[in-house]
């Protein structure tokens, strides 16, 4: 027990972008696997000190054998926001060697500009870059910035 918890507090710190920032989970249930899986189940939320926040139905995270984590999973109703993008799809996975986070299933991108839609992004939480794939279009929609009696006003073109 004493190595799992030690496990759990490793897992804390390095999903963690700085100590002072710290993580937040928040579920209706937790389980652990042996020393390698946990999971958060029902009404998943976490906080990422202040650059985002996540939400799931289901969070399983998957440790090396070091207890470092190799992989989170998120599934159902998944979605990303911070002050630049909010994402949304249905499942999503973590890569935190690459700082690359991968989502799919109906995947919705929101900025201040316009709104992408696709099959499947690829977000980089480092560059705050994604790149977005479709089996059949992607769909983009801008906003325009619009001259209206002197005064900006956006519209979705």
């Amino acid at each position: 027990m004493f190595k799992f918890l030690l496990t759990l507090i490793s897992l804390v710190f390095s999903l963690t972008p700085s100590f002072a920032e710290g993580i937040k989970i928040d579920a209706k249930s937790f389980k652990a696997y042996g020393e390698n899986k946990v999971s958060y189940t029902g009404n998943v939320k976490v906080t990422i000190g202040s650059r985002g926040e996540l939400t799931c139905d289901v969070l399983t995270v998957y440790l090396n054998d070091k207890g470092d984590v190799k992989k989170v999973s998120a599934n159902g109703h998944v979605r990303y926001s911070d002050e630049t993008y909010t994402i949304v799809g249905k499942m999503a996975e973590y890569d935190p060697i690459n700082s690359l986070v991968i989502f799919t299933g109906n995947v919705v991108v929101k900025t201040e500009s316009g709104i992408l839609k696709g099959d499947k992004a690829f977000f980089n939480l480092k560059t705050k870059r994604f790149e977005m794939f479709s089996n059949e279009k992607v769909r983009t929609v801008f906003k325009i910035q619009e001259k209206v009696n002197g005064e900006e006003k956006a519209s979705t073109g």
